[in-house]
């Protein structure tokens, strides 16, 4: 369990990484897949956007038109797509990723991954697929990069190019998706016009597709959000925390009455754990990022903000409220602690609530109660938040295709059924009669082989079955709901809550915002040393190893000045004035 929770997070980081390119459409420039460090606003979901009958139109038009005259562009609608495919067998090449918890479980991904077997069949088509580990996908890309010796389908690895999506393109790595997608696939179109923001981050500015993504059914379903002990609260006589003080009075109440310690903070996979963006929501910035104020990109680090947010983080880890040993809390052991009550407060998604509910003792009882975004005061209005469409995308290059391929007409076809109705059923159910069966309200609904498997753990048979829990083997419409299928009232509580913050989100850096090839050249040259020092100084500054007030903190800002913090957030301001004129 804890092994798959590493991977879904890990996938859920990987959202992040944006598309670059150059194409059919012209605009002013192209993205890169390095270029995300930011939240994004909330935006109506594609369902909604179905609902509303007002799914939105492509920038593509043959004939010059006026400003004043809009192009008549086509609208995109779902449908049916006839099976199978094609009338004769048709083969293909995929490198994918194998994640490490699949070892010993997975042989031939194209047959033991029910879904991925079931989308053969379905079409009349074989993919014959090479793996590699997920610990080595870097240097494995880089070295077929090297070699020129491709796959047709390139399966979660183009993020892993350094120089960006844009340079995979133009490197002829993989090819632009554009044209192929409107003849071949409208159902992906569809969703992809759905929503400004959705098209912002899987168009680049030259008006490129260079993959196809994995979109969430319901944004939000992976947001995150801090959760407390809720039979703790009531035993304690406490309300729920809104506030940084009530929040602290809770940590350190648990630790007197009940030998709890103190939580731990920080993304285990980030080298600075002394950023908790979970935490900053209050200070109104985005911990090691950028956002939005008043018309301009800040970088957190000089955020006049910055200062009492870590100075708060600095107190809380002198009387324990940050457990002192946070910085090696592996991923998944703070999960581990809440469901022992070893500690009484913890980050978390849905999928960290799954993991304590594997990990807790049947025989011992305990509640989860959601915390709200912690505010300095109650009334204070919040602007910046992990909001709803940050986990729209759950990764964007699910699948490209490489240029060593001359006819990928049939692979476009693939997708516009994995992003119609009965695709999306597949891709989520797997296969009536095996995996699932419909209720009495026409519902589909897990057998026991899902939900009861005697030789697969929850997590496992959800990723080899269906694609509920951590799938990245193949695009289409992910409905995380279905895999959380023993949850009770209070999990879809905590679960609902963190799907929307108590923020405006006028603050937050929209998720389409991505640097061109050149931009992240740049980009990375002066980010590189700039994050190494200010990951080392905040460390010190928060475990007390150096002395933090207002003028240490000043010293330390002017530094990362001088190394060109300021060009960044200049680099970014022109990418967000772009991003701006792009979507209109």
């Amino acid at each position: 369990m804890k092994k798959n929770l590493l991977c879904l997070l890990l996938a859920a980081v990987l959202v992040l990484s944006l598309f670059s390119g150059c194409g059919s459409q012209a605009a002013p420039a192209t993205q890169s897949a390095a270029a995300s460090e930011s939240a994004e606003p909330g935006a109506e979901a594609p369902e909604a956007a179905a609902e509303s009958g007002t799914a939105a139109q492509s920038a593509a038009e043959s004939e010059p038109v006026s400003a004043e005259e809009p192009p008549a562009e086509p609208e995109y609608t779902l449908q049916e797509v006839d099976l199978p495919l094609f009338d004769e067998t048709r083969e293909y090449t995929m490198w994918a990723m194998l994640p490490f918890f699949m070892d010993g479980l997975v042989t031939d991904m194209a047959q033991d991954i029910n879904t991925l077997r079931l989308l053969q069949e379905y079409c009349n088509a074989k993919l014959d697929i090479q793996t590699v580990g997920d610990q080595v996908v870097d240097e494995q890309f880089n070295l077929m990069v090297a070699s020129g010796d491709y796959t047709d389908i390139i399966a979660d690895g183009v993020s892993h190019y350094a120089k960006g999506y844009d340079a995979a393109i133009s490197d002829d790595i993989i090819i632009d998706l554009y044209d192929l997608a409107e003849e071949y696939a409208p159902n992906y179109m569809y969703y992809i016009n759905s929503d400004p923001e959705i098209r912002a981050s899987l168009i680049t500015d030259n008006g490129c597709l260079p993959s196809a993504a994995i979109i969430y059914k319901e944004r939000g379903a992976e947001n995150g959000g801090l959760i407390v002990r809720g039979d703790w609260l009531r035993e304690l006589g406490l309300e729920t925390p809104d506030t940084y003080d009530a929040f602290h009075n809770y940590v350190q109440t648990t630790m007197r009455e009940y030998g709890a310690h103190g939580m731990s903070i920080g993304n285990a996979m980030n080298a600075n754990k002394a950023d908790d963006v979970l935490f900053s929501y209050g200070f109104d910035f985005n911990a090691g990022g950028y956002n939005v104020i008043d018309g301009q990109v800040v970088y957190s680090y000089l955020n006049e903000n910055y200062y009492a947010y870590l100075r708060m983080l600095a107190d809380w880890y002198a009387d324990g409220t940050i457990y002192s040993d946070f910085f090696n809390a592996t991923m998944g052991l703070p999960d581990r602690w809440f469901a022992s009550g070893e500690c009484g407060a913890n980050s978390a998604t849905a999928a960290n609530i799954a993991t304590i509910a594997a990990y807790a003792d049947p025989s011992y009882p305990y509640e989860i109660a959601p915390v709200g975004a912690l505010k300095k005061d109650a009334g204070d209005q919040l602007h910046f938040s992990w909001t709803d469409t940050h986990s729209q995308i759950k990764q964007q290059d699910t699948w490209a295709i490489s240029t060593a391929y001359e006819d990928p007409e049939g692979i476009m076809m693939m997708i516009n059924y994995l992003f119609s109705p009965a695709g999306e059923l597949m891709f989520n159910f797997g296969d009536e009669g095996n995996t699932f069966e419909y209720d009495e309200n026409g519902q589909p609904q897990y057998t026991d082989l899902v939900k009861n498997n005697p030789d697969l753990s929850y997590m496992d048979a959800c990723f080899i079955l269906v694609s509920a829990a951590a799938s990245g083997h193949m695009p289409g419409i992910l409905d995380l709901r279905p895999g959380y299928y023993y949850f009770g009232d209070a999990e879809w509580a905590v679960f609902d809550s963190f799907k929307t913050c108590d923020a405006d989100g006028s603050y937050n850096l929209p998720n389409g915002v991505a640097l061109n090839e050149a931009e992240t050249e740049e980009y990375a040259r002066i980010s590189s040393d700039v994050t190494t020092y200010a990951s080392s100084e905040l460390m010190k500054f928060l475990m007390g190893q150096s002395e933090l007030n207002e003028e240490t903190f000043a010293a330390f800002r002017d530094t990362l000045i001088s190394m060109g913090a300021e060009r960044m957030e200049e680099i970014y301001l022109g990418v967000y004035e772009r991003y701006l004129a792009k979507v209109g």
